[in-house]
């Protein structure tokens, strides 16, 4: 461990901290501050460690109990509920009385099937906050998501195109979108389940998609055109039970890039994310192959994209990032990848960036996140457009026809960049258990051009010397 970590590490378990810089004389510290120092120098399970120390001396700091939410969607996002669990445990006793913490740790018994714990912890968070939207929202969908979580698993579930269905035409069929968001095939893709878009390839003929009860298990399935008429989708046998469902294929589509539980150079499993590819050969996809080390990391390196020039993004919580995960950007030369390099302010903050896609002329990028503008704590859309210097401009948030107060995330583009897709867990008013829009999460899309139209609008509101991070020397 980093000499910088050690320190910061004695300095949490003395009982009478002494200011850190920027605290006055007399006032607590910021417990978030040690936290996410922590996390940046030693990493996540120190950071961790470094929140179980503190919380034994709680009234001695200040708490900012959103941040600490945000650690533990780093594990539930990337399918440890159990170690969200333990987080969420000790935010409620620092931050007792929270509606917010509650609603967290509500939604994560949902991700481990516990009814009952959900629940309490949803009607807690309604005493504690009458009239909650958030929690009330909570309450009214969680017996039909466990219902579906309950009645089968994603590996039992069956897309069947029948004679009702019949989609015929490209997109399956489906009116292209407008510069608003709708949602994507509702009752032919988009499901009970959480659907998110994988990839549709630059010829059109097939559709990849994930499908998930939980943040624990994901499978890919794919749809094909034969003879025009698209097939009942197949899960992919190569990418099976897992949990983060991004692809991000290389220019040329031979290669498919995504991420899934790490593994060290010898090949033993490890308790992170790492970022893998397959291969596209004469006989099929061959079986999956780790990046090196410099891409991959001992943290969590997730949510791959490549650009269109063969640029590596994803995101991260390696050491010396800005907060939780963080966007970095590894450029593709000579055959291989780079360093990977922080996007830096523009584009990360103090909070999660969880993923993003890049538009085939590079001109914006729109990265999910949960930064402290989102609506109500969320995940949500944010875009950042690319500035005469190279630079980006400091990321915006998209407006209430993309974000609602519910999340927003899984974000992917058509080959010709033309349409963005993103999942979301809005709710239809009528929508049932066992039919889409029940507030699990649905594939919509956009016509791009609608992004492309805020440019001027975002670039005006931001100060003529805001500098943001390059992709590329």
């Amino acid at each position: 461990m980093r000499l910088i970590g050690m320190t910061l590490l004695v300095f949490v378990l003395t009982l009478a901290p002494s200011p850190v810089q920027g605290q006055e004389e007399g006032e607590k510290p910021n417990a978030i501050r040690i936290i996410r120092g922590t996390l940046r120098e030693a990493g996540y399970e120190e950071a961790v460690s470094t929140l179980r120390r503190l919380s034994e001396h709680r009234d001695q700091y200040v708490w900012d109990e959103q941040a600490l939410i945000d650690l533990a969607h780093m594990s539930l996002y990337g399918g440890w509920a159990d170690r969200a669990l333990e987080v969420l445990q000790l935010v409620d006793t620092v931050c007792a009385g929270s509606a917010d913490v509650l609603i967290a740790l509500g939604y994560n018994y949902v991700a481990l099937s516990d009814r009952e714990n959900a629940r309490e912890c949803f009607l807690k968070a309604m005493e504690y906050s009458p009239g909650n939207a958030m929690a009330q929202k909570a309450l009214r969908g969680l017996d039909r998501k466990l219902t579906v979580m309950e009645t089968g698993t994603v590996l039992e579930m069956k897309y069947l195109f029948d004679a009702e269905t019949e989609p015929v035409g490209p997109y399956l069929g489906q009116q292209p979108p407008g510069a608003t968001p709708e949602i994507f095939a509702p009752g032919i893709i988009c499901s009970e389940l959480r659907e998110t878009m994988s990839w549709i390839p630059a010829d059109g003929k097939s559709i990849w998609f994930s499908v998930s009860v939980s943040h624990t298990e994901s499978a890919v399935m794919v749809t094909t055109v034969s003879n025009d008429q698209w097939q009942s989708p197949q899960q992919f046998p190569l990418l099976t039970d897992f949990a983060i469902p991004y692809l991000a294929p290389s220019p040329n589509e031979d290669r498919l890039y995504y991420s899934a539980p790490g593994q060290d150079a010898a090949g033993t499993p490890t308790d992170d994310q790492d970022i893998y590819f397959i291969q596209r050969t004469a006989e099929g996809w061959s079986q999956p192959v780790r990046l090196p080390d410099g891409v991959n990391t001992t943290a969590q390196d997730c949510n791959p994209f490549v650009s269109a020039q063969g640029d590596l993004y994803f995101a991260s919580n390696r050491l010396g990032g800005l907060g939780g995960l963080d966007v970095y950007c590894a450029e593709y030369v000579d055959g291989g990848f780079r360093e990977p390099r922080n996007l830096g302010e523009s584009v990360n903050s103090d909070r999660t960036e969880w993923d993003v896609v890049v538009s085939p002329t590079g001109d914006f990028l729109v990265v999910g996140a949960n930064r402290e503008s989102a609506n109500s704590n969320s995940f949500d859309l944010f875009v950042c457009f690319k500035q005469e210097d190279g630079s980006w401009s400091e990321a915006a948030i998209l407006g209430p026809e993309f974000n609602t107060d519910n999340t927003e995330l899984g974000t992917s583009l058509s080959a010709d960049g033309k349409y963005l897709f993103f999942n979301s867990g809005r709710e239809r008013p009528d929508a049932e258990c066992t039919g889409y829009g029940n507030g699990l999460a649905d594939i919509y899309w956009v016509n791009t051009d609608g992004i492309r139209n805020l440019k001027e609008s975002v670039l005006g509101k931001q100060s003529p010397d805001t500098k943001g991070g390059s992709d590329r020397d």
